[in-house]
């Protein structure tokens, strides 16, 4: 289906800016240790950047774990019930996902606001804190997506639909 694909390629590039935060955290932490070993004097908002580049990293990636079912998932029990109870399961959980990523999204969004609003910044190296809400809520945006594409092959699924083959 054109929508997961879709979903999927933006999914891969949220990884690779992921990635790159993860890249960010390693090089601050070894110019940070570097310069307080030689220098005598750490790297100032060292502790931040690497606290909002695992933040950037964590919410990034988190939806490209769910395409590649990277995430942990108990489902021994559930694979012996016959398709309808099993379906009815699965409608269960990814709504309830669903739900959840959704209101991670509204209420990172409004926090974010809010920082904007009061102009809230780090103490040490003077970074704006709000982008950093705005990023949580657009990597719960893309996961909210994933679980409505999910529910929608549920169904789809049981009316003879090809799952992952358009």
């Amino acid at each position: 289906m054109k929508y997961k694909t879709i979903l999927e390629n933006l999914a891969l590039k949220m990884e690779w800016v992921g990635a790159v935060a993860v890249l960010t955290m390693l090089i601050t932490t070894l110019v940070s240790v570097i310069s307080a070993k030689v220098f005598l004097s750490p790297m100032r908002g060292a502790t931040e950047i690497v606290g909002f580049a695992q933040i950037t990293a964590i919410s990034l990636a988190c939806t490209i774990c769910l395409f590649q079912n990277r995430h942990i998932a108990v489902d021994f029990f559930v694979n012996i019930l016959p398709k309808i109870i099993k379906n009815s399961i699965g409608f269960i959980v990814l709504t309830t996902e669903m739900l959840f990523f959704a209101l991670l999204c509204k209420e990172s969004y409004r926090y974010g606001a809010s920082l904007y609003r009061a102009g809230e910044m780090t103490s040490g190296a003077h970074i704006s804190l709000y982008p950093f809400a705005y990023i949580i809520a657009f990597g719960a945006a893309v996961a909210c997506l994933y679980f409505t594409y999910e529910i929608y092959a549920l169904f789809a699924a049981g009316r003879g639909a090809k799952d992952d083959s358009n």
